[in-house]
Parts: structure tokens; C-alpha cells; sequence
């Protein structure tokens, strides 16, 4: 007679990766969150007219290191190699993001331009503006991460080199 049931299994667990790490894997979900964090960031600062210069800034900065913090952690799940298309690739994407988030605030007549409130007519030029400085903004500090990732690489690898020596 035929077992139905094996007298030994063998038990495989699937590894299911959390909803942070999955969508720092998933170059349309990284540009799409960043997107929609920077757009709702600048429109906090732009619809508060109280604040002044110097409290704008640095709520601006905040989202300079949300969209390169969001530019990292989706590089760094890939060889620096592929980073050639991958940083121009996500600054695109990203900046589609942002028209499309946009295009949603005018529709809902919320979405600012300076103190003013932004018509259809200005979503082009914002769009080809944000376009033009997500693209520089992250192309630039891909090289440089790059770079940075290269020379900390290359020092461990010395070093690891000297210590493997000095065993010997």
C-alpha cells in the first residue's frame, strides 16, 4: 500500500521581506513614495504664510535629505555598476511622480506657486523645472555616493589585505 503521508519532510520557510525593505527594492514604489513625501512637504511650507526665510530653509533641506535618503537606500540595493541608469532612471520617475501628485493638488485647487495658487498653466514649467533639478540633484549625489562607496571599499580591502599580511 502506497504513504500518503512521508515518514520525513523537508521544511522550507519562505523568507517574506517587510513592506519597508520590498519597496526599497521596487524603483517605481521608491520614487512614488518619495514623490508624494516631497510634494506634500513643499505644499506644508508654501500654504503657511507665517513662516519666514529662515524657517523655510530648513524645512526645504528636510526635503533634500528625504529625496537623497530615498535615492540611497534604493542604490544601495544594487551594484554601484548599475547605478549608471538606475540615479537618472529614479530622478525621472521620481519627477513623473511629482507632476502626476501635482496635477492632483491643482485639480483639488490646493497646490501652490510661491503664496499664490498654481492654475494648469503652470504645470508644465513646474513639472520641467522639478524634472531639470530632481535630475541634477540626484545624478550629482549618485557620483558622489558613488565615489564615497568606491574609496570606503577600496580602504577595507587594503586594510583587510595588511592585517591578512601581517598574519602571515
Amino acid at each position: 500500500m502506497p504513504e500518503f503521508f512521508p515518514r520525513r519532510t523537508i521544511e522550507f520557510r519562505a523568507v517574506e521581506l517587510k513592506l519597508p525593505r520590498r519597496v526599497s527594492l521596487s524603483l517605481i514604489g521608491m520614487a512614488a513614495v518619495t514623490a508624494v513625501l516631497v510634494r506634500l512637504l513643499r505644499l506644508l511650507v508654501l500654504s503657511n504664510r507665517t513662516l519666514t526665510l529662515w524657517e523655510i530653509l530648513p524645512i526645504f533641506a528636510i526635503g533634500y535629505i528625504i529625496l537623497l535618503g530615498m535615492t540611497a537606500a534604493y542604490l544601495g540595493n544594487h551594484p554601484v555598476h548599475q547605478w549608471i541608469w538606475r540615479a537618472p532612471l529614479f530622478a525621472v520617475l521620481e519627477s513623473i511622480a511629482e507632476a502626476l501628485a501635482s496635477a492632483v493638488l491643482i485639480y483639488l485647487h490646493v497646490e501652490r506657486i510661491g503664496q499664490a495658487r498654481a492654475e494648469w498653466a503652470n504645470w508644465l514649467p513646474m513639472s520641467l523645472t522639478t524634472l531639470v533639478r530632481r535630475g541634477i540633484t540626484v545624478v550629482v549625489f549618485a557620483l558622489v555616493l558613488a565615489f564615497v562607496v568606491q574609496l570606503v571599499r577600496s580602504t577595507l580591502i587594503e586594510k583587510e589585505r595588511g592585517d591578512h599580511e601581517k598574519r602571515a
